[in-house]
């Protein structure tokens, strides 16, 4: 299948689907960085070009692509997602490894919501990357709250022991995400479908003749 890769990076998705068989015939980004590894990688043609912008894809088409990928960026707020409502600003997501900051702002994308989530230990030695300091008012999120992150309603009910909640929420596949595939098989599902009844419909009509 012709392919073109969105927000292609330094190609990751693209040779990926290229090892697989597919004929990769453009690619697009817009940081020049991650664009001139691309260019060293791959024959066919990649553009620098924002696809912020609606105009930006209209080049696309000329392409004449059977399917397209792309990794776009996330920046899926906090702040964007749930508002105010958590009364908070900045909060507390224990790292891995305190190599790593653990402390976030409700204004950036969220962390990937582990299996554990503890209080700010007292030894705990603000990181670089922290973005803001060490301040009494600073806590990690509920188990509720980082239900919120993963889209499930505030209506879903959970229970069990507070790891045991944490470890749930932290495996789960967000809830709009699965939703987005779902509706994804079931049109092609449809499709197909639609497409079978209209060649059953078709045969009987030559049928007739």
């Amino acid at each position: 299948m012709r392919t073109v890769d969105l927000f292609a990076g330094c190609g990751g998705f693209s040779l990926g689907f290229q090892q697989a068989g597919f004929d990769i015939v453009a690619a697009f980004d817009n940081w020049q960085p991650a664009i001139d590894i691309y260019r060293d990688n791959f024959t066919h043609p990649i553009f620098n070009q924002d696809l912020g912008n609606p105009e930006g894809y209209r080049s696309i088409a000329d392409f004449a692509p059977e399917l397209i990928i792309g990794g776009p960026p996330c920046q899926v707020t906090i702040f964007d997602y749930l508002g105010d409502s958590l009364e908070l600003e900045y909060y507390y997501r224990h790292p891995r490894s305190y190599q790593r900051r653990g402390i976030f702002s409700i204004h950036e994308p969220s962390p990937t919501v582990r299996g554990v989530n503890r209080p700010i230990p007292k030894t705990y030695q603000k990181h670089p990357g922290d973005a803001c300091d060490l301040n009494e008012p600073l806590r990690p999120l509920t188990t509720i709250e980082r239900s919120y992150l993963q889209t499930f309603p505030k209506t879903f009910k959970f229970k069990g022991s507070k790891s045991d909640l944490e470890q749930s929420i932290g495996n789960a596949v967000p809830v709009n995400l699965a939703k987005y595939v779902a509706n994804c098989i079931k049109e092609s599902i449809d499709c197909d479908a639609l497409q079978e009844r209209l060649q059953q419909a078709t045969n009987k009509q030559l049928q007739l003749f």
